[in-house]
């Protein structure tokens, strides 16, 4: 077997392992946001499954073929929604005090946040008045928008203090 082989296992393992860790955050969802375009990841491995599939032979080819179909599955089953304390998008959880300002914006139905970078999650109309709810059972203050497109600061009761 080529050590390219190797390489490749090496490889996949390591994106198995992040995508479990994903799927262990993703279970801490309460309330699930539908991020979307969903189904293009899990159509990217299974095209590339069948790719590799098709171009290599041997052992190499059941192995990369079931792994690269694993991954799909498992990112298929991941969910980006809110929990008590966090906003989990894609695997990746957020606690809302370092998510920065929060503000739902209904003009394009999103939820919007600070971390390293601005971010949003896209929901459907029909779930707005459900997040401002759990986000207000979860107090997360929700920042206001002013008229020149900023955000005013909103301050979180739950945010830990510094001490001197």
């Amino acid at each position: 077997m080529p050590m390219e082989d190797f390489l490749f296992y090496g490889l996949d393992l390591v994106i198995i392992g992040m995508l479990i860790k994903m799927l262990l955050v993703s279970k801490k969802v309460e309330l699930e946001i539908d991020p979307g375009l969903r189904w293009l990841i899990p159509v990217l491995f299974l095209t590339i499954a069948l790719f590799s599939f098709i171009r290599f032979s041997g052992i190499f080819r059941y192995i990369q073929t079931i792994l690269l179909s694993m991954m799909a599955v498992m990112y298929w089953f991941m969910k980006s929604g809110l929990t008590p304390t966090s906003i989990v998008m894609v695997g990746r959880e957020i606690p809302y005090d370092k998510a920065g300002s929060i503000f739902i914006d209904e003009s394009d139905h999103s939820l919007h946040f600070k971390f390293k970078g601005s971010s949003a999650i896209y929901f459907r109309e029909s779930q707005t008045e459900e997040i401002k709810a759990y986000l207000e059972a979860s107090h997360v203050k929700l920042a206001k928008k002013k008229k020149d497109g900023t955000t005013i600061q909103r301050v979180d009761p739950t945010a830990s203090k510094k001490k001197f």
